[in-house]
Order: C-alpha cells, then sequence, then structure tokens
C-alpha cells in the first residue's frame, strides 16, 4: 500500500548475483481496495510469467509479464461472482505448455475451482470444480508435474479428526480432477500451512506442513 496510488501488486527480477536487475514495475492497476498476496508460475519457453492475486471484492485477477517483469497484457478476471473467491495458487507446466489457476470460492460450501490459461494468457475451457465438499478450506498450494501433464493441488481443510487436516488433489492439464481427493496428512491437533513441490528425478510431489 502507497498512500499516493492505493493498493497495487508490484514485482522486480532478481539477477544471479541476488541484486535487483531493473526497477520495481507494477503488475496491478491502481485501486483503493486491498489485494491479497500473489501468486507467480514461470514459462520457461517463452520467458513470461503468469501473476494472480485476489481483491477485496472477492475476485481472483492474472496478468502476464515478461521476463522483465513488464506487463505483456492486460489484467484479466480470473474468477468473479457474488459468492467471492480467494487465495488464487498458479503452476505451469512445460510439455502442454498450460498455467493451471486455483482457488476457492468462499461460499457458500467452500468449492475449489481450477481454470487453464494458454502461455498467451487466454482462457482454455471454463473454471470446473475441484472440491466440492461442504467445509472450511485455506492454505491452497499448487505444483506441475512435468513428466506426466498434471497438477496436485493441496490446501488445509476442516474436515479433520480434530481440526484442520491436509487433502490434495491430482488434476490433468484440462483442469479437470484425475483422481479421488486424498488424506495427506491428518492427526490429533491442526495441520496447517503446506507447500509443496515436484521432484522429477523420483517423480514425485513433496508436500509439508
Amino acid at each position: 500500500f502507497r498512500e499516493d496510488t492505493g493498493w497495487e501488486v508490484y514485482g522486480r527480477v532478481i539477477n544471479a548475483r541476488g541484486g535487483p536487475h531493473g526497477p520495481l514495475k507494477q503488475i496491478s492497476l491502481s485501486e483503493v481496495e486491498h489485494r491479497t498476496p500473489p501468486g507467480i508460475a514461470h514459462d520457461p519457453e517463452t520467458g513470461r510469467s503468469l501473476v494472480v492475486w485476489g481483491t477485496a471484492d472477492g475476485d481472483v485477477l492474472g496478468r502476464v509479464v515478461d521476463q522483465s517483469g513488464s506487463p505483456s497484457g492486460p489484467v484479466i478476471t480470473i474468477a468473479s461472482s457474488a459468492t467471492g473467491e480467494a487465495e488464487p495458487a498458479v503452476a505451469f507446466e512445460a510439455t502442454t505448455a498450460r498455467y493451471v489457476v486455483a482457488w476457492i470460492e468462499t461460499n457458500p460450501g467452500f468449492t475449489l475451482y481450477s481454470r487453464v490459461i494458454d502461455q498467451a494468457g487466454q482462457f482454455v475451457g471454463d473454471a470446473t470444480p475441484i472440491s466440492e465438499v461442504v467445509s472450511g478450506k485455506l492454505d491452497l498450494r499448487l505444483a506441475a508435474d512435468h513428466d506426466a501433464g498434471r497438477f496436485l493441488v493441496v490446501w488445509r481443510d476442516y474436515r479433520g479428526q480434530d481440526i484442520y487436516s491436509i487433502f490434495g488433489r491430482m488434476i490433468g492439464a484440462d483442469g479437470l480432477p484425475t483422481s479421488d481427493e486424498i488424506v495427506i496428512a491428518d492427526a490429533v491437533g491442526s495441520q496447517i500451512n503446506p507447500e509443496l513441490a515436484y521432484y522429477a528425478r523420483a517423480r514425485s510431489f513433496f508436500v509439508t506442513w
């Protein structure tokens, strides 16, 4: 937040020595309403990245930026409804050259959705439900498997034996689920704040919480 311009999403390229490479770049438009923490995924073929974020109005927005961090297209509305969307996550899968964006529709039942976007920032199909079970969901994360052309989405879910547990689900490059929901961690107490990465040599995802 900057008092002269309002709430914005900024980016900056960092070079191999750990220093800034060029100036700050404004990615979102200037608005009074606040922004939720952004996510970013990189396309190594084009050098571009897709940045996604949420708004106070409950929309999920995104913008493609070039290798210098400058916007290379308009702000796109990925999800918008009266029920409110939150916590977008994004990943890029190199085999199919597609981004997948996932988010939580907060009302009435905290449904998870995904949507596919191509290298140019154009939509491929409509939004697809990932989890329609009515339960509180938070901490959405997403990673790509470049060997099989698929993604794993994980989240904190209020279906734990005690309080919160960690759930996940595999989804294809078309945004559709390819597995049942996976119970990754469920124990006494709360399991929160999942993170994940794909390990190519073992062809496995590694999830922490």
